[in-house]
């Protein structure tokens, strides 16, 4: 596994012609050759705004008849997966977490979800979750990858735990992004300022 310096992946060029965020990357070998299927993965860089959470309010469970039903949907309100069906104990219900696998082989990528709670079919609750660190992007085969703005929840705001469930802080995603680029086991990573309204291009060396 080699690791190379994240000095290496250059910011090239800024345009305006977009509403939102955007990342247009561009990957060749040494001799400047596109690459082919090099996995694109991301993670946010965010600042912590408050040690209270947004979400105050708990769920709480009378009936252990009622039926439970946890969502999981993207930025544009598309559903992409179902984390519990089923029934809880009476008492207080405890937060859902989510490591973005869609199932077992299949990771959402990067970006900011929320998570939606159904009583017997009717809507109860609803809270932002956040997912990085997963695959966003493959280069085609001119080396090219892009990355929307779905994926770039830039202003963002979502209450952080950790594991364990525990409350971590409030946090908001800021305009700098790391990119960690894998390629037959080739590890490039950097980090990427972004502008609002602006693609963002970047030519990156394996």
């Amino acid at each position: 596994m080699t690791f190379l310096s994240c000095r290496e992946i250059i910011p090239v060029e800024e345009e305006q012609n977009i509403i939102g965020y955007q990342i247009n990357g561009f990957v060749t070998d040494a001799s400047g050759n596109p690459i082919e299927s090099v996995k694109v993965y991301l993670s946010y860089d965010k600042v912590k705004i408050s040690s209270i959470p947004m979400d105050t309010v708990a769920l709480y469970i009378s009936d252990p008849n009622i039926h439970v039903t946890v969502d999981v949907f993207n930025i544009n309100n598309e559903f992409v997966a179902n984390i519990f069906t089923g029934k809880l104990p009476v008492g207080v219900v405890e937060r859902f977490n989510w490591d973005g696998r869609i199932d077992s082989n299949i990771f959402a990528p990067s970006g900011y979800y929320k998570i939606v709670i159904y009583f017997n079919n009717q809507f109860v609750k609803e809270y932002p979750i956040l997912v990085e660190g997963n695959k966003t992007a493959e280069t085609n085969k001119k080396g090219e990858f892009f990355i929307l703005n779905k994926n770039l929840p830039i202003g963002k705001i979502y209450d952080r735990y950790d594991s364990l469930k525990k409350y971590i802080g409030t946090y908001k995603i800021i305009e700098t992004v790391l990119l960690e680029l894998e390629y037959k086991g080739v590890y490039k990573r950097g980090y990427i300022s972004l502008d609002y309204n602006k693609i963002t291009k970047v030519s990156i060396t394996l």
